[in-house]
């Protein structure tokens, strides 16, 4: 299997050349569903930073970066990859997306690193709460959609130990099994090109949900906004 290589965007903002000269100090990263750490670029004189994390898995690597934007390869204890994001005007945040090539798999969106004193990008809200049995029954059609992926019908069985069987049609016509804690759907699936799984939390009434889909094998990557809306009984 080919390992990933960084890559930007088609389209990119521009900007001067000289917009982010130096990078030297301490900036916060924070990653959706990884964590948040400190990071400690160090110039070495040929353009480029020795990175030091302190924090999640104390990592270090190097950083690169070409106009606004920046690559910073790491390796810690448990695998290796890296992050690329483009720099804001002021050069005091930056926005891309984290991708594990060993140790883990996959691309995250929506990583930030500011420098301290800089603007912070809002906090994420917090998971809507609600009854422990406020979907108890999940039971006919649910229509899917994941951006970039397509959308297909999936048909939930519920068997006598509170699982239910899912059928898909449409997309990779695939099938598997999803369970449900409180209103938090983990469905995990399987068709003839892999397996994957996806975790959405449903509203109070339990007729929608929104999650994230995570190939586990045959694709790799995480897809945010995965949406499940009930079918008219």
């Amino acid at each position: 299997m080919r390992t990933p290589t960084p890559r930007s965007g088609a389209s990119s903002p521009t900007g001067p050349a000289r917009g982010c000269a130096d990078l030297s100090g301490v900036w916060q990263h924070d990653t959706p569903g990884v964590g948040a750490s400190s990071l400690g670029f160090e110039p070495q004189g040929d353009g480029t930073y020795r990175v030091t994390e302190t924090g999640l898995g104390n990592g270090q690597g190097t950083a690169t970066t070409t106009g606004r934007e920046l690559t910073y390869r790491f390796r810690w204890s448990g695998g290796e990859g890296f992050i690329v994001a483009r720099f804001d005007a002021a050069c005091t945040a930056a926005t891309g997306y984290m991708r594990f090539t060993a140790g883990r798999t996959g691309r995250i969106d929506g990583t930030t690193l500011t420098r301290p004193g800089g603007p912070r990008p809002p906090p994420n809200p917090p998971p809507p709460t609600g009854p422990p049995r406020g979907c108890a029954d999940l039971s006919g059609v649910w229509q899917l959609d994941t951006p970039g992926v397509g959308a297909s019908s999936l048909g939930f069985e519920r068997q006598a130990d509170g699982t239910y069987r899912v059928t898909e049609t449409g997309l990779g016509n695939g099938q598997g099994t999803a369970t449900t804690t409180n209103r938090e759907l983990t469905y995990r699936f399987r068709w003839s090109g892999g397996e994957g799984f996806i975790v959405a939390q449903l509203d109070a009434a339990c007729t929608a949900a929104t999650g994230y889909l995570q190939f586990t094998a045959g694709r790799t990557g995480r897809i945010d906004g995965t949406r499940l809306t009930r079918s008219p009984r």
